[in-house]
């Protein structure tokens, strides 16, 4: 027998997780993680809840495709940026200037 109380826990947590992710794509600041470990013996999903797990499993596909293709813009920049100071001979690190010396 499914407990339908703890099944509408893990997809708050899961949904939580899901909103942070859609948020740092947006702009926002990541958050500190935290341990998560999935509960064991929850029985089968209750019919009531299958409808809110599929929405947020699209929305976990989604948020995943956001930041894999982030993830490859970034990769071809830092490929770029990397081309570039090889071209000029810019240095690796910035150099700072202490005008106040």
């Amino acid at each position: 027998m499914s407990d339908l109380g703890s099944w509408e826990d893990v997809l708050d947590r899961l949904e939580s997780d899901v909103t942070c992710l859609e948020a740092m794509r947006a702009g926002a600041p990541r958050p500190e993680p935290c341990d998560w470990e999935p509960p064991s013996n929850l029985g089968p999903m209750p019919a009531d809840l299958v409808l809110r797990a599929r929405d947020l499993q699209m929305r976990q596909h989604a948020v995943i495709g956001q930041l894999n293709a982030t993830l490859i813009e970034n990769r071809q920049q830092a490929r770029v940026t990397q081309n570039f100071r090889s071209a000029t001979g810019a240095p690796e690190r910035p150099a700072y200037v202490d005008f106040t010396a």
